[in-house]
């Protein structure tokens, strides 16, 4: 195809209205656009350096001069931001505002954060377990033995501790974790928010899913019942639900029929079956390329990764990309994720790794039987 675009295209599709045009575009969408032609690509990247500036995400929470001292602070520390601000910076939405922003750090390093955010006129808001003028350290400590001796429930969406901030009319949760912010985002109820941001680049999980068809997926493990508030969020800003259950465990389980009846008679949406064990959906079959079962890494070719400017002071790239994780089935061919925490003293972070022992059966089988395939040559054989 030329790459001149011609006339009549320049009249319909003007420079000026890119980003009127292009903000109604999903990502895949807006990809392919860039694909017809050189000039029509370099339009694309020029409203991609345009819709996805830091100042658009850090825009309603921080000041322009203390943009660059917060990812610096990123940088340092391994913080990401996550949740609906990252669901709307993504996708450009113009129908919704996030209510705050969502920040997640390892606990040790919550420390710089706080006392950085408080410099710059945040507080902390008020919590009865709080004594009154408590010092940052003396809430981190406290918070540290929170999360020492009540350990949350494994499957619960952030498994950390949650440090509440405020300055004139912004919101910020930090939410401290005892383990990696990855493996944080990973056990979120669904795939439609497994999106963050680190100092350097925006990831999202599942693009095609959370962006092309507005579908995510539910984790199988989640308490439906408590996920009924983050539901009825969600879909009401566009996102369908599915979740994996067992055909005979939902003739079985009455807990399980309540809770699903609960949630559907909340958002009202239909249900069906299908592929021998009950697909709970909103609206949409999903195809199975969506949510394949197989091992995933932060940064594959399967996210949606967009670059930042980089920092004048970040000589290295981040530790995200080394994380990974496994969307399994189990014996039931239910759907579920797999992963295993890799710590160590002398690891600045701690990280994850997809955990290829729980792999279905047959997996096991095709990878075993792959591994007797290979051949290793001898040092010096080509």
């Amino acid at each position: 195809m030329a790459s001149a675009l011609s006339p009549r295209f320049q009249q319909v599709f003007p420079p000026p209205m890119d980003d009127v045009y292009m903000d109604q575009m999903d990502l895949k969408t807006l990809y392919r656009f860039s694909w017809t032609c050189k000039k029509l690509n370099n339009r694309v990247l020029g409203y991609m350096c345009r819709a996805f500036r830091p100042k658009n995400l850090f825009a309603p929470i921080f000041k322009p001069n203390e943009h660059l001292p917060f990812c610096l602070l990123q940088f340092k520390t391994g913080l990401v931001i996550s949740d609906s601000t990252v669901l709307h910076f993504i996708n450009r939405a113009n129908t919704w505002i996030p209510g705050n922003m969502d920040m997640y750090v390892e606990h040790r390093y919550a420390l710089p954060i706080l006392s950085w955010m408080m410099s710059i006129g945040f507080t902390i808001m008020p919590h009865p377990k709080y004594p009154d003028n408590a010092t940052v350290e003396q809430i981190l400590k406290m918070e540290k033995i929170v999360l020492q001796e009540h350990p949350l429930h494994q499957h619960y969406n952030t498994t950390g501790v949650v440090v509440n901030l405020w300055r004139q009319g912004s919101f910020v949760q930090l939410i401290t974790t005892c383990q990696l912010v990855v493996e944080c985002i990973l056990g979120y109820y669904s795939t439609g928010v497994m999106n963050f941001v680190t100092f350097e680049k925006v990831y999202s999980l599942y693009p095609n899913a959370t962006f092309g068809h507005q579908v995510s997926l539910l984790q199988p493990p989640a308490d439906l019942k408590r996920a009924q508030k983050f539901l009825a969020k969600y879909h009401s800003r566009g996102l369908k639900f599915v979740l994996s259950i067992l055909l005979q465990a939902l003739k079985m389980d009455c807990h399980i029929r309540s809770r699903i009846q609960s949630i559907r008679d909340n958002l009202n949406v239909g249900y069906s079956s299908s592929r021998g064990h009950v697909l709970v959906e909103l609206h949409y079959d999903p195809c199975p390329e969506l949510f394949s079962p197989g091992i995933r890494r932060v940064g594959d070719r399967h996210c949606w990764v967009y670059s930042l400017p980089l920092l004048p002071k970040a000589n290295q790239t981040s530790f995200i990309e080394a994380n990974s994780w496994a969307l399994l089935l189990d014996e039931f061919n239910c759907l579920h994720f797999g992963v295993r925490r890799i710590s160590g003293i002398a690891l600045d972070f701690h990280y994850t790794a997809a955990d290829v022992y729980q792999l279905h059966k047959r997996v096991k089988k095709a990878i075993k039987s792959w591994e007797k395939g290979i051949r290793i040559l001898p040092r010096g054989a080509n």
